[in-house]
């Protein structure tokens, strides 16, 4: 429930079985104000109470979070709370390093990288292939009586979540055997087919590649033993990149400026440090004027959204007087070409107003000396392309994973319009992410000139937006099986090394001629 003002409650935590979808005892709580850690501790601790498990496997949303610290929260808890002897089980599980913690397979798009490395169930020995979403299908079987359980009082809701917990405990109890069989079957058949590919890939590239396999085990069998796996720790499954992006370039600047003691005569990295602010000032505002046109594409609407609009408008104004009175610093003779109406910008000219950054200077004014700004803004715009890219692989497989779950799991009108609403604004970012890197690579070429780098950050077109969904997916699996099959068989041809005739986005992976062709997306074709 949003808000909670003036409620008794906003909403209900659980814990439940991952595998079997069984609600755990004690493993019901109320939540007073969102979900607090305090409340998600209470039940994860009731839940262990009755547990007798030699190790346990946690998994939950915001786990990479949530996990930080818990063994001190839990450690304050005291021998007169009812869920105590399950903060003595977690610590003592805490101590022998016999828990681990794992991220939903439906939520673990929305994390970072190294948190879908770090939190993946399908990496996890022991897992099967357990997606972690109980708690989803709990609620959504409890959804139905939302209604009726807000306008109760606290004993009647109490009762009601009893019944409702007992029923569908019940309930899976009684189909547990049914579901044992099932999971046999599918299991012993595919199990069976899998191994064998696996076995025979795995004995064909000990034979070809000995020294590459053992490595590779080596370092897996380190990460599986790490219990912790804190972030920066060496992981087989990460592809390290090889690129400075915005962040790290401003960084890395900032550390030098700190540590330079250089004269000022000379451009030192003092210089360059207040460059790249300059530069990089130059592309927020390049950001916010194309996001304005298309979050406000025509005037009028309500009294709101006009004074939105020009509070929009107001911001990039005042960011492109500053940005001027950077400009009359660092570039002062494209400042001073400048007329006085563009040194000093009003409302109706602060999106249309040229920013005169090195890349938007015309034939007409090569004479004009953009000094060492050009190099930083050569240097910037490579890394906003490589950002631009990175953040666009990851809406698009976020975009893969929203869809699937909608074909998959919504039904009704109500919950069809929300998941479009999602579907929407995702449709939104990759359209950003897609504009934002032709904008940097129209820059760059304005810059640099047409040349080899062309083959690294190619012309995105419309059609290269595509993520890896289901049909794409099943074309690259039955390549590879394919591909597995003639590697077992001695046939190391082109299409087993990864020139295929399948045309996949360019996108996806980066071509060179020491490694061939390499999924950007972490997997490789053989």
């Amino acid at each position: 429930m949003k808000g909670g003002k003036g409620m008794r409650t906003t909403g209900i935590a659980g814990c439940f079985c991952a595998r079997h979808e069984i609600v755990q005892a004690l493993g019901i709580a109320t939540l007073k104000k969102g979900e607090r850690y305090s409340t998600m501790d209470w039940v994860f601790c009731g839940a262990l109470s009755f547990l007798r498990c030699a190790e346990i496997t946690v998994c939950y949303d915001i786990a990479c979070q949530w996990s930080k610290r818990l063994h001190e929260r839990v450690s304050k808890m005291t021998p007169n709370y009812v869920v105590f002897s399950g903060a003595t089980k977690f610590l003592q599980h805490h101590a022998n390093r016999t828990i681990t913690y794992v991220v939903p397979k439906f939520h673990l798009f929305a994390h970072k990288v190294y948190c879908q490395l770090r939190y993946a169930l399908g990496l996890l020995f022991g897992v099967g292939i357990t997606d972690g979403e109980t708690a989803e299908r709990v609620w959504a079987g409890a959804n139905p009586a939302a209604s009726s359980l807000r306008e109760m009082g606290s004993g009647g809701m109490s009762d009601t979540m009893d019944d409702m917990c007992s029923s569908w405990n019940w309930i899976k109890t009684c189909g547990i055997a049914d579901l044992l069989c099932e999971r046999m079957d599918r299991a012993l058949s595919e199990g069976a087919k899998q191994t064998a590919i696996f076995t025979e890939f795995t004995e064909a590239l000990e034979a070809e590649e000995p020294t590459r396999v053992a490595k590779e085990r080596a370092a897996i069998r380190t990460w599986e033993q790490d219990a912790i796996k804190k972030e920066g720790t060496s992981c087989p499954y990460h592809i390290e990149k090889t690129h400075l992006s915005v962040p790290e370039i401003r960084r890395q600047a900032r550390e030098a400026q700190d540590s330079s003691n250089r004269p000022a005569a000379t451009l030192g990295v003092e210089d360059e440090a207040t460059l790249t602010d300059f530069v990089l000032h130059g592309l927020i505002i390049e950001e916010n004027r194309a996001r304005f046109a298309t979050k406000y594409k025509s005037g009028g609407g309500s009294y709101v959204q006009a004074t939105a609009r020009t509070n929009a408008l107001n911001a990039i104004r005042r960011d492109l007087i500053k940005f001027r009175k950077l400009q009359a610093l660092y570039t002062p003779d494209i400042f001073a070409a400048l007329t006085s109406d563009e040194r000093n910008p009003d409302r109706s000219a602060a999106l249309t107003d040229g920013l005169y950054l090195p890349s938007n200077l015309s034939k007409d004014d090569e004479g004009l000396n953009a000094g060492e700004a050009k190099i930083v803004e050569i240097k910037v715009r490579w890394a906003s392309m490589e950002d631009e890219l990175d953040n666009l692989r990851h809406q698009l497989r976020l975009r893969g994973c929203i869809n699937r779950h909608k074909v998959a799991n919504v039904t009704g009108q109500r919950n069809n319009t929300r998941a479009r609403e999602v579907q929407d604004d995702i449709d939104d970012y990759v359209q950003r992410a897609a504009d934002a890197y032709r904008r940097h690579r129209k820059a760059y070429t304005a810059l640099v000139g047409k040349g080899k780098w062309e083959d690294t950050m190619k012309e995105l077109e419309r059609s290269d937006c595509r993520g890896l969904g289901d049909r794409l997916i099943e074309q690259i699996e039955n390549m590879s099986l394919e591909s597995a099959r003639q590697f077992v068989a001695g046939k190391r041809g082109a299409d087993s090394s990864g020139e295929t005739g399948y045309e996949l986005p360019w996108i996806w992976y980066n071509r060179s001629e020491e490694l061939g062709l390499k999924i950007t997306d972490g997997e490789s074709l053989l």
